[in-house]
């Protein structure tokens, strides 16, 4: 049977396709069964590989790799950290392309090649050479390699990326880490899937393959020319369609006929494509360029055994044949010229391989240069143009004159009976008696220390008493008095208190700032501020900040606050500097002693006596004789009361017993008038909510107005306990230590004093911070104790004996500085250019501890603010310092300007900074957590969950009534007052970025800025990147898989089964408040969270939690990726340890170092538009498909 002319032509072909088909390949692919054939042969390859992967083992086992601080399990190393592989680093074929190319353009592959012969030299190199041959390295490449590289590892890294991937021993080739990638995701076109196979063969990367393809519209023909020209020339040819140029060809064509007989010359494709067969050389493959003989035509050549020929060495050869061509054959016919020259040359040329670097442009598109130019802009060019901008906010001089303040206030006393009737009341307070030697004292001392008793009225009467003297005698203008406190509430509650009592407004003569928050004007005289506002002033402008401030008055110092004693030291250094200025140094209680110390004896004193009111103190035996309490544990048995007080005392164990409480409650009730109210301390919010339940729930509960009264309450929440209870009601408020020294309740008769204290004991070596219920100090409850008594005679109910206060507790709380992280600390001193941070700190009146202090520094290391080897700060940790936010909150805000995602990043930062708009009652704990779960969309975690609220909240403001916002607040469990404090706190945060130029200062900003708002695995990235190093690593456990009748289906995990490692701490447990408490599966597939807070109490708890994909933690690792090239994968951080093929390793950590540059460059010019960098772009792409 003859076939049809079509069928036959295709015959032919497949004749011919079979016969270039390699003989290994041959037998399933053209075999009468080939299912069968098939099947044989994968077992066969299964065989293979195991047997190969066998022989690998045996190879690696006796190679050590250092991998610096890292040492991957199962590799020894001593004492190394040991890292566990869990999770998979997996990339596809399209995104490796993609980086691939965005790396050539930035020259990015030749940082793996910047060691010199003089660096490596250094090494021992003989044992390289050992190790790289026993890998399977040929001895050519492994002598390049060391031209390059200085240890082992480097030499491997360069190899994996410079030799192509066919030419790699098999222990390294992507095929045998095929259990360790995700599958690669190709072009569905199977013709460009054809035209990949077919070029290969000619020893082109697959990457640099496809690139060129995509060039030229998926034509082979001309990627085949393109790539032919990459190779040879270095400035590309500009080609133009020639009508001559296809007559020309064919005449070649031709003649080649003619030449070598029609049997080894064919001509395909309209004639564009000649094979040519030389028994010399080979198959020899032309394709016609468009300006042909202008430039040289496409080259493939396919020598006798191609298939041990290595890859490079048949580029290698494309590359000689052509510039052969392109330097003595164009212009005229060149096809018979270069074959004829192939005939003389083949074997020579591929008998002498070339450098692997000569003929990179074909592997990795990069043609590498002997320069050393990278095209990257330097870490130590450019300056910050943003220093220009950060003018500090010194505080004005007054702007009236002095003549007209006296007018005014002579006018007021004369006119104002409200101010009268004050001045008549401050005549009764201990701290009026002792005005004058109070003024004579600052006047004549630079530094002045002042003590009193609560209630002789120090804080609010010193600073009038400097401001009446300065006014009366003519100098009022040169008065600017700033006055620190430890609290916010104490700031503007004072200030309040002041202005009322000089009959003005808050921000006039008196004001207030605090973080978020602030009340001034050029007439204000006395400005309340907290400590770590003032600090703030002084590292922005450490000698000029103070130059308008006549005062500077720092109360509480008993308190001994980290911001206080850092302060202390500032201060001290400052009053050689400026003689003029005053320090007035206030304190209930004190240890004088020590500051006279500090102060080498150059400092003045007096102490005010306290009201002449007495406090009467009643311990626990007598509280429970007073009240006649029995606790329910004791009720069943007979004949036990309330004189068995020994008994009743031991049921109680020391502890907090909240029926007691409200026992004791009434009973005040009962003795106090009807206009005094109750001060309750206890030791933190949830015991504040226990007691207000337990007291409420009381027989008479429904006569008292409580209220709770601690730090987490927003301001508005705060102000509520200085007004009256409601007519036939009696206050009682429930707070914790913050009511203890500045913040009076003025009608406050009564106090019950737990004894006890929620105090911070910080383990430096594990930095984990311990929140312990503990009893307060002597000088705790002393301060307490003189809250009552303010109006008449008090009382004080101790609920712990007097063996207790005298035998079990401290005489003074440990000072801040020796029981708290100091991070923020040590970033505040590195701001002031203070070279040795331990040396200055040394200088305060309870240096820290130095474990704590290198705790500090290795965290702002790991978060980029600061540098580890020069422990100076980075371009990014000034930025950080300049912003009035913690270090990681001050980061998540620059990022988020970075990668266009600010307005979530402003909210995020205002949620961190303040706290959560949620709020959950004692009460409906379990309603507040469902509202809560709601807008966790997804499992995106706490902070977007907050985030999406504040967001819906702000939608709403603008579409519905102020009532119906109020009521969705309340039935959704939101603060409204917390949300207003987030907005106001967005606008300053907004400011602070504008102040430091990483945004413009135009109100509307350009659409870059928020153009990735939707983008949240971008975001949960950012907000990890910013948390760092507050990581945990997620494992969950084996695989469960149900039958069912469609097949094995995989089962979800249960959540008791999810555990969570860090770092340093080992396993951690979710806080049963975040919304990620009981998942069972994250968002993306995440392996990984981020924690904003951790806090050991029964257990260590994380909180505040952000899932992570894999990718958004490999880029913001700080450029720490090691990769481990004998197999395992990559080593992230210095712990994680992800699998992957070291190709793709190297390309990851080639990428992130291009990443860190560009941010280097961003921090270090704040004000560079990103819109034409394509590095972040790429890093924003495979953290949003995770690689995909």
């Amino acid at each position: 049977m003859v076939l049809p002319g079509p069928h036959k032509d295709l015959w032919g072909k497949l004749d011919d396709e079979k016969k270039r088909t390699p003989k290994d390949k041959q037998g399933y692919l053209y075999a009468e069964d080939p299912f069968l054939a098939e099947r044989e042969r994968k077992a066969a390859m299964a065989k293979a590989a195991k047997q190969a992967e066998s022989d690998g083992k045996n190879k690696k086992a006796d190679i050590k790799i250092d991998l610096g601080k890292n040492n991957a399990e199962g590799d020894g190393g001593g004492n190394r950290k040991r890292v566990r592989f869990n999770n998979v680093l997996g990339m596809s074929k399209q995104i490796q392309l993609e980086a691939e190319e965005v790396i050539r353009r930035h020259h990015g592959f030749k940082l793996i090649s910047s060691g010199t012969t003089a660096i490596a030299g250094k090494v021992n190199s003989e044992q390289v050479r050992v190790d790289l041959k026993k890998l399977g390295f040929q001895t050519f490449q492994i002598e390049e390699s060391l031209l390059y590289a200085s240890s082992l590892s480097d030499c491997l890294e360069w190899l994996l990326i410079h030799v192509p991937e066919d030419d790699l021993p098999e222990m390294f080739t992507e095929r045998n880490h095929k259990h360790q990638v995700s599958a690669n995701v190709q072009t569905n076109d199977l013709k460009v899937e054809y035209a990949v196979r077919h070029i290969k063969q000619f020893g082109f990367g697959e990457d640099v393959i496809y690139n060129a393809l995509k060039v030229c519209g998926g034509d082979k023909e001309r990627a085949l020319v393109k790539l032919t020209h990459d190779l040879v020339y270095e400035t590309l040819p500009t080609q133009q369609q020639s009508p001559e140029s296809g007559e020309f060809w064919h005449d070649e064509v031709q003649s080649l006929i003619a030449i070598y007989g029609e049997s080894n010359v064919k001509s395909e494709n309209s004639n564009s494509t000649v094979k040519v067969v030389d028994e010399q050389v080979g198959e020899m493959t032309f394709w016609k360029s468009l300006d042909y003989p202008a430039s040289i035509p496409g080259i493939g050549i396919a020598p006798q055994n191609a298939s041990s020929v290595p890859k490079y060495a048949l580029l290698n050869l494309i590359k000689q044949t052509g510039k052969y061509a392109a330097d003595h054959l164009t212009g005229d016919f060149m096809l018979s010229s270069i074959i004829e020259w192939l005939r003389d040359n083949v074997s020579t040329v591929l008998q002498n391989p070339p450098k692997l670097t000569e003929i990179t442009g074909a592997v990795t598109g990069d043609h590498e240069q002997a320069d050393d130019e990278t095209g990257l802009s330097s870490s130590g060019k450019g300056k910050n143009s943003s220093n220009s901008r950060r003018m500090a906010r010194r505080i004005k001089v007054v702007s009236e004159s002095a003549e007209n303040i006296k007018q005014e206030y002579d006018s007021q006393l004369e006119s104002s009976k409200k101010l009268q009737q004050s001045i008549q009341a401050r005549q009764q307070l201990p701290a009026w008696q002792k005005a004058s030697e109070i003024v004579k004292l600052i006047h004549d001392n630079q530094v002045v220390l002042i003590t009193g008793e609560t209630g002789s009225g120090k804080s609010t009467q010193i600073v009038q008493f400097v401001l009446d003297d300065l006014i009366k005698n003519n100098k009022g203008n040169q008065c600017n008095i700033i006055c620190t406190q430890p609290r916010r509430i104490s700031a503007m509650g004072l200030a309040q208190r002041v202005a009322d009592e000089r009959d003005s407004p808050v921000g006039g003569i008196v004001g207030y700032s605090i973080r978020g928050e602030s009340k001034v004007s050029d007439k204000t005289m006395i400005r309340f501020v907290t400590a770590g506002v003032l600090l703030r002033m002084l590292q922005a402008d450490p000698t000029g900040a103070l130059t308008n401030v006549s005062h500077v008055v720092v109360d509480e110092i008993h308190e001994r606050s980290l911001d206080s004693s850092y302060l202390l030291i500032l201060l001290k250094r400052l009053m050689k500097r400026s003689p003029k200025l005053k320090i007035i140094l206030m304190s209930a209680t004190v240890d004088t002693t020590a500051f006279f110390k500090y102060f080498d004896n150059k400092i003045g004193y007096t102490h005010i006596e306290g009201r002449t009111f007495p406090v009467t103190d009643y311990y626990l035996d007598d509280v429970i004789q007073i009240t006649k309490y029995v606790p329910k544990s004791l009720m069943d048995e007979d004949g036990v009361t309330s004189d068995n007080v020994g008994r009743v005392i031991i049921a109680l164990r020391n502890g907090i017993d909240y029926s007691l409480i409200a026992h004791v409650v009434n009973h005040i009730d009962s003795q106090l008038p009807a206009s005094g109210s109750i001060l309750i301390f206890m030791s933190g919010a949830a015991e504040i909510d226990n007691a207000i339940a337990s007291i409420q729930s009381s027989t008479n509960g429904s006569k008292f107005h409580t209220l709770p009264l601690h730090a987490s309450l927003t301001p508005a929440e705060q102000r509520r306990v200085f007004d009256k209870a409601p007519k036939g009601l009696r206050k009682v408020v429930v707070s914790t230590n913050v009511a203890e020294t500045s913040i009076t309740i003025p009608d406050a008769m009564a106090v019950v004093d737990s004894g006890r204290v929620k105090a911070t004991v910080y383990e430096a070596e594990n930095n984990v911070v311990r929140l312990v219920d503990s009893w307060a100090s002597q000088a705790e409850v002393t301060q307490r104790r003189g809250r009552a008594g303010r109006v008449q005679e008090g009382i004080c109910y101790k609920l712990y004996t007097r063996n207790i206060q005298e035998k079990e507790m401290a005489k003074e709380p440990a000072p801040e500085m020796q029981r708290a992280p100091l991070e923020q600390l040590y970033l505040s001193v590195k701001a002031m250019g203070i070279n040795d941070t331990q040396k200055f700190l040394a200088e305060a009146l309870d240096p820290p501890d130095s474990a704590a202090l290198e705790t500090a520094r290795q965290i702002l290391s790991k978060s980029g603010a600061l540098d580890e080897a020069s422990d100076q700060l980075t371009p990014l940790g000034k930025h950080i310092s300049t912003i009035p936010a913690d270090v990681r909150c001050a980061k998540l805000l620059i990022l988020s300007a970075v990668f266009g995602c600010l307005n979530k990043g402003l909210t995020l930062v205002s949620i961190l900074s303040i706290k959560s708009p949620f709020v959950s009652p004692r009460e409906k704990r379990e309603e507040a957590k469902e509202a809560q779960m709601a807008f966790a969309k997804d499992g995106q975690g706490d902070l977007l969950a907050a985030t999406m609220a504040y967001e819906e909240w702000v939608n709403r403001k603008k579409t519905q009534s102020s009532s119906k916002v109020r009521n969705w607040c309340k039935d959704n469990f939101l603060s409204l007052q917390t949300l207003f404090d987030i907005e106001s706190s967005r606008r300053q945060f907004l400011t602070a970025l504008q102040e430091v130029g990483f945004t413009p200062s135009d109100r509307n900003l350009p659409p870059y800025f928020n153009d990735q708002d939707n983008n949240e695995p971008l975001i949960r990235a950012i907000i990890g990147a910013a948390l760092s190093p507050n990581l945990a690593e997620i494992v969950f456990p084996e695989k469960v898989f149900k039958t069912s009748s469609s097949g094995a289906v995989e089962q979800d995990p249960e959540s008791r089964g999810i555990k969570f490692f860090t770092e340093q701490d080992g396993r951690v447990f979710v806080h049963p408040s975040s919304t990620m408490f009981g998942a069972n599966k994250f968002v993306d597939h995440a392996h990984y969270i981020s924690f904003g807070s951790k806090m050991s109490t029964s257990k260590l708890f994380i909180n505040n939690i952000t899932p992570l994909g894999t990718y958004g933690m490999v880029f913001f690792s700080q450029g720490n990726i090691a990769v481990d090239p004998l197999g395992s994968g990559v080593i992230v951080r210095d712990w994680i340890g992800l699998k992957c093929w070291p190709r793709v390793g190297i390309l990851i950590k080639i990428l992130g170092n291009l990443f860190n540059k560009v941010l280097e460059d961003k921090f270090l010019n704040p004000e560079k538009a990103l819109d034409k960098d394509e590095i972040i772009p790429l890093v924003r792409r495979i953290i949003e498909r995770e690689g995909r």
